[in-house]
């Protein structure tokens, strides 16, 4: 059974122009809401060097940790957050779509499911099936005291 069709996650930019998906087929994807057509592709198949993940060598598809659950965008339109199945957390700057941040086991290997940038952009929770809600500082995307 192939995991690689399925959307999971959706967000709107604040300006509500553009809106981004991400799902099992290990892209980011950004649509434009007035056209309704995708402007742009994002491969989460890369870490922050730009080195390809391999494929997961059980089942021969993408990794978990390629794999998008949930998405959010900061307040400023700056940073994209990316959940994925794995608990992996990865952080792109929205000018460039260059992964800046990939954080592994941000969610002890249970996929997450929600995450939300604050009103002023200064954290970013995340919540997974690991019953645990984490709070990061966007400053330095470490956990908040």
């Amino acid at each position: 059974m192939k995991d690689n069709n399925e959307i999971w996650g959706l967000a709107s930019f604040p300006n509500g122009k553009r809106y981004i998906s991400v799902g099992d087929d290990s892209t980011l994807r950004v649509w434009d809401s007035e056209t309704k057509k995708q402007i742009k592709v994002v491969s989460t198949l890369v870490d922050e060097k730009g080195a390809v993940i391999p494929l997961d060598t059980a089942t021969g598809e993408a990794a978990n940790c390629t794999k998008g659950r949930s998405v959010d965008i900061s307040p400023d339109s700056k940073y994209c957050a990316v959940g994925c199945r794995d608990g992996t957390l990865l952080i792109f700057n929205v000018a460039d779509w260059k992964l800046i941040k990939r954080i592994p086991q941000c969610a002890k290997n249970k996929w997450i499911q929600d995450l939300k940038f604050s009103p002023d952009g200064k954290y970013l929770a995340v919540s997974a099936h690991d019953c645990i809600i984490t709070v990061l500082l966007t400053s330095n995307w470490t956990k908040k005291a």
